[in-house]
């Protein structure tokens, strides 16, 4: 493919660093190689009269590649590796579930309005009261251990992080999956019935493939 080819040719330019970003008069990419030999790609419209500065470009380069990896790590929160996937199911399983899965994960993002939230993996923590915040967090830990099934807790209240006993790298991911909105925290996700039930071979009953939805 075009980007594949890019990629090879100017991988000798790059030093240690792989390709990221690439321009075009009317196009912006970004690149990621998300897993060995395996490479996500988006790729948005820029205006070809577009006399963006510097810093600018930078800004939407920066924010493209931090909703690629925000893309991925959401595909592996639900999904698993690309690798394992593919050697679970089959190929073709992979490409029903990407026709279904990028356009819903895209439906909730906006360029735009995403730029410095995207890019510092954001979490709005609720303001709580020192007392306030033992009393939860004392009830969390009994329910833990009541229910010793229960490995890890968080709790949100109106889209923001009261408490968790999730690490921050996974809260993170987690947290834009289920709040994280056009570049806003709000209870949309939660309270709507699943994204992107698009009709495609997986979202089809007896596709075998669940989606960015939260059908499962």
């Amino acid at each position: 493919s075009m980007i594949e080819g890019l990629i090879g040719f100017a991988q000798p330019f790059c030093g240690d660093e792989a390709l990221q970003c690439i321009r075009t008069d009317r196009h912006a990419f970004a690149v990621k190689e998300c897993e060995p030999s395996v490479w996500m790609c988006i790729v948005v419209s820029t205006p070809e009269s577009s006399e963006a500065s510097a810093e600018e470009d930078e800004l939407l380069d920066a924010t493209l590649l931090a909703n690629l990896k925000n893309l991925y790590e959401v595909f592996r929160l639900l999904h698993g590796t690309i690798d394992s996937f593919v050697q679970r199911y089959s190929r073709q399983s992979l490409v029903d579930l990407l026709e279904d899965f990028v356009p819903a994960y895209l439906d909730t993002v906006d360029v735009e309005e995403t730029g410095i939230f995207a890019q510092l993996d954001g979490i709005h923590y609720g303001p709580v009261e020192r007392t306030t915040f033992l009393r939860i967090e004392q009830t969390l830990l009994r329910l833990q251990t009541k229910f010793p099934i229960i490995n890890h807790v968080a709790l949100l209240y109106k889209a923001h992080l009261i408490f968790t006993g999730i690490s921050l790298n996974d809260m993170n991911i987690l947290y834009t999956y289920l709040v994280s909105f056009r570049g806003q925290v709000s209870n949309t996700k939660l309270n709507t019935a699943p994204f992107g039930r698009i009709s495609t071979a997986a979202s089809q009953p007896g596709g075998g493939s669940s989606s960015f939805g939260r059908a499962h």
